[in-house]
């Protein structure tokens, strides 16, 4: 049909030349033997640049299932896919649900600090540098939302923290990670989409 788009997947750093259809990005899917160890208490989607936790050890039983990819299935049915309004369908979808991983993000930091694993910088310092980040993706700002969630991972790396078998810190880092990652792609998405 007309206004079909057929260029290959963004995530090479040219927006104009690819789909931004971030439904089509692969990923990897985290889950653990007790799901009760997420903050989810489901399998979520991670990038599959993300693995174990940077500290020391991850959740046992954890399990990684690559090639999956995170649909968006709640938008308008009648929208065609490879126009315009699909896109921007798509890429709201995935900044609502970006803002929703910030959520477990915040939780999990809230966590680490009820389980004595979090000493220093403050829960609230992390709190308050989350939360600027957050706002950054939720106007668009993806230059600046990188650049406060690298800050924050900065924090993170270099904080005092307790690692005990749920690895606190590996955890946080790794919601870190997966948001960088996925701010990256909504950057590359909106570009190519203002491109068309």
């Amino acid at each position: 049909p007309a206004g079909r788009i057929t260029a290959p997947l963004c995530g090479d750093g040219t927006p104009t030349t690819c789909t931004p259809d971030l439904q089509l990005v692969e990923q990897a899917s985290l889950q653990t033997d007790n799901l009760l160890d997420l903050i989810e208490e489901a399998g979520s989607p991670f990038t599959s640049d993300v693995f174990n936790g940077s500290r020391t050890r991850s959740f046992k039983g954890t399990l990684y299932f690559l090639n999956t990819r995170e649909a968006c299935l709640d938008f308008d049915l009648a929208l065609v896919p490879g126009t315009a309004p699909y896109f921007e369908a798509v890429l709201q979808c995935k900044i609502d649900l970006a803002v929703e991983y910030f959520f477990t993000l915040e939780q999990a930091l809230v966590d680490a600090d009820a389980r004595g694993n979090l000493f220093s910088p403050s829960l609230n310092r992390l709190l308050r540098d989350h939360s600027r980040a957050l706002s950054m993706i939720k106007t668009g700002q993806w230059v600046k939302g990188i650049d406060r969630l690298e800050d924050l991972q900065t924090k993170v790396l270099n904080g005092d923290w307790t690692v005990d078998g749920r690895n606190d810190p590996g955890n946080v880092l790794m919601r870190l990670a997966n948001l960088i990652w996925r701010t990256k792609q909504l950057q590359i998405a909106e570009a190519a989409l203002l491109a068309l």
